[in-house]
C-alpha cells in the first residue's frame, strides 16, 4: 500500500510555505482505494494513481472490488509537466521536451543571426575608432603651454561616432 498522498498542509504563521521546524497545525490526506474497506459518499481516494471520490456509500460485499461507476475522477494536477493538458505554445508549437531555436521556424533564427551580425559591426566600428583616435594622438601634440596655463587636448565620441576636438 502506498503512503497517502497529502492535499494541503496548514503551517502556523506560514509566510513563505512549510520550512524546517514549523509547526503544522492540520493536513489532509488520501489513502489509496482497498477492496476491504468502506467508503461513505463523497469520500476521495487515490486509485491507478488518480483521486476520485465515492458518487454513492460503499459498504456492500467486502472485498468489493473498484467499480467506475460509482467513483467520480478529480482533477487534481501533476508535477510532471508532460501530463499536463493546454501547455503554452509558441507560433503553434506546444513547449515540450527539449526545443530548439529552429523548431520554432526561420523568423527567430534570422532575428538572431541579424543581431549578431549587426554586433560584429559594432565591434568593427569601435575598433576602427579607437584606431582612429591613437594615430591623432601621434599626430597632434596633447598639451600646449601658455602663458596663461598649459592646454590639454580632449576627445570625445559621440554616440554616432562623431568625434570632437577641443583644447582646455
Amino acid at each position: 500500500m502506498n503512503p497517502p498522498v497529502v492535499l494541503s498542509v496548514r503551517i502556523k504563521g506560514d509566510q513563505q510555505g512549510p520550512q524546517t521546524g514549523d509547526v503544522v497545525l492540520n493536513a489532509a490526506s488520501v489513502a489509496d482505494f482497498s477492496e476491504e474497506d468502506t467508503y461513505l459518499k463523497g469520500e476521495v481516494v487515490v486509485y491507478n494513481g488518480d483521486m476520485v471520490r465515492a458518487d454513492v456509500d460503499i459498504d456492500i460485499d467486502i472485498p468489493h472490488p473498484f467499480d467506475d461507476t460509482e467513483w467520480t475522477a478529480i482533477s487534481s494536477g501533476t508535477a510532471n509537466y508532460n501530463l499536463l493538458e493546454n501547455k503554452p505554445s509558441i507560433e503553434g508549437i506546444e513547449l515540450e521536451g527539449d526545443k530548439l531555436l529552429d523548431d520554432f521556424g526561420g523568423a527567430y533564427k534570422t532575428d538572431v543571426e541579424t543581431l549578431e551580425a549587426e554586433i560584429t559591426n559594432l565591434r568593427t566600428a569601435v575598433t576602427t575608432l579607437q584606431g582612429q583616435v591613437n594615430t591623432l594622438r601621434r599626430m597632434v601634440p596633447t598639451s600646449i603651454p601658455s602663458s596663461v596655463g598649459t592646454y590639454n587636448l580632449t576627445a570625445t565620441v559621440s554616440a554616432s561616432g562623431d568625434i570632437t576636438y577641443a583644447w582646455r
